[in-house]
């Protein structure tokens, strides 16, 4: 084997996953969400699941469609689906952009909090940390913060991340974890987020499936009556 060729392999595959989190980050900076047109979203799943992952997949579509107005539909040659697909890691553009996007699942993340996370993504909401209120409700310790990780703390104007008027949401879908990018130099018990008003960090985002509020989201964004 060619040592030197295999090295360079793996520099570059670094490299060009590293441009791509990082372009698609930039991608998403200072950008109002679209939505999706009268509330419908078609899908394609890619048949690299194994059943009982496409049953999950399909049980979490149904979660939002069957609590909203918004539905998940197959595909049938519309211009603007999503794409689903197995990734190293879960992720999904904000919202509609336009022809053919991804949602990417790794399966280390295959769970339905984690596919509803993203599946709100793309109705167009990011993380409730992001709020523009934010620093009300919790305290970001970003020297906790892995290196170059920081961008994924930066607060959203109230036209990229609408709040509603709704209360900020702890245990929300969308409520990354106390530890979510973490230093992994720091010590073991290091936290990146803090909830205030007497809330533990164990409280933050322990729902399993929408919460009262993520529904209240998706209604007030997409006129649900």
């Amino acid at each position: 084997m060619d040592l030197t060729r295999c090295s360079f392999s793996r520099v570059y595959l670094r490299f060009a996953i590293f441009a791509l989190i990082f372009g698609f980050i930039d991608a998403q900076k200072n950008r109002v969400p679209q939505k999706w047109t009268d509330g419908i979203v078609p899908y394609k799943i890619s048949k690299r699941f194994a059943p009982a992952e496409l049953k999950l997949i399909l049980e979490s579509l149904a979660v939002i469609s069957e609590k909203t107005c918004v539905k998940f539909k197959p595909f049938k040659g519309e211009t603007s689906f999503i794409q689903i697909s197995l990734g190293m890691q879960c992720q999904s553009a904000i919202g509609r952009t336009g022809g053919a996007q991804s949602l990417l699942l790794a399966r280390n993340c295959l769970n339905q909090r984690s596919i509803l996370r993203e599946l709100m993504h793309v109705l167009g909401f990011n993380d409730e940390h992001l709020r523009s209120d934010r620093d009300q409700f919790i305290t970001v310790n970003l020297n906790n913060v892995g290196e170059g990780d920081r961008i994924f703390f930066e607060k959203l104007s109230d036209q990229e991340l609408p709040r509603f008027g709704l209360p900020y949401d702890y245990d929300s879908v969308l409520q990354v974890p106390a530890n979510w990018k973490v230093d992994p130099k720091a010590s073991p018990s290091a936290v990146t987020i803090v909830p205030k008003a007497g809330k533990g960090v164990s409280q933050l985002g322990r729902s399993q499936t929408l919460t009262h509020l993520d529904i209240n989201k998706i209604s007030s964004l997409y006129g649900c009556k």
